[in-house]
């Protein structure tokens, strides 16, 4: 699928190649993280669901920064140059309909298995509009996508990460979503769920536990 998705040719289309240049324009915005969302964008990541609106795709962008000192789950990330194939789907004047390969290399907090992988494929499945005065871009629609297949990439401590997701309950979700007597009996529940479950074609799928 991922070799499907990145058969990149570069034969030349005019009416295409006339906007590509601010399409790519755009996309380095998306990169540096100049990018802006509306209440109707779309944040699809297939391990955990389907993200919408500012507030929700927002939530789930705070897990990952390229800062080098965050408590970001994952942090100071990085695209490994020369590394990256496009694939132009629908280009306009403004409008962007792209998918973008990379490797991506990063760092992890101390809740991850110390043997989780630091560089996977990683890509994104963009439709978005360059706004040059403003010199960001409006999201309309991403998919995002790790490689699947790597075996360790969703390994988590379970003993440092059902802590954190019983205080967050407790003291960040309410009465509604901390029905527990205390912490101990919290800690003792999600520690018979599974952190991610495996589909019988091999993807990793985080199901109840995120």
């Amino acid at each position: 699928l991922i070799e499907d998705e990145f058969s990149f040719c570069g034969a030349p289309v005019i009416d295409r190649d006339k906007h590509l240049l601010t399409c790519l324009e755009g996309l380095q915005y998306v990169f540096d993280r100049n990018s802006i969302l509306s209440d109707d964008t779309q944040f699809t990541w297939f391990q955990t669901g389907v993200y919408r609106g500012i507030d929700g795709v927002a939530e789930y962008m705070s897990l990952t920064t390229p800062d080098d000192k965050s408590d970001a789950l994952v942090y100071d990330t990085c695209t490994v140059s020369d590394q990256m194939e496009l694939l132009v789907r629908e280009v306009s004047e403004s409008y962007c309909h792209i998918t973008v390969g990379t490797l991506l290399r990063f760092r992890v907090q101390k809740g991850m298995d110390p043997n989780f992988t630091n560089e996977i494929v990683f890509g994104w499945h963009l439709e978005y509009e360059t706004l040059k005065e403003e010199k960001k871009a409006l999201i309309h629609n991403q998919d995002t996508f790790m490689d699947p297949f790597i075996p360790n990439v969703y390994k988590f401590k379970q003993d440092l990460i059902v802590p954190d997701i019983c205080d967050t309950l407790e003291n960040s979700c309410g009465e509604k979503y901390y029905q527990f007597k205390n912490q101990t009996e919290c800690i003792a529940a999600m520690s018979d769920l599974p952190i991610y479950e495996q589909s019988s074609v091999g993807y990793y799928t985080y199901i109840g536990n995120t």
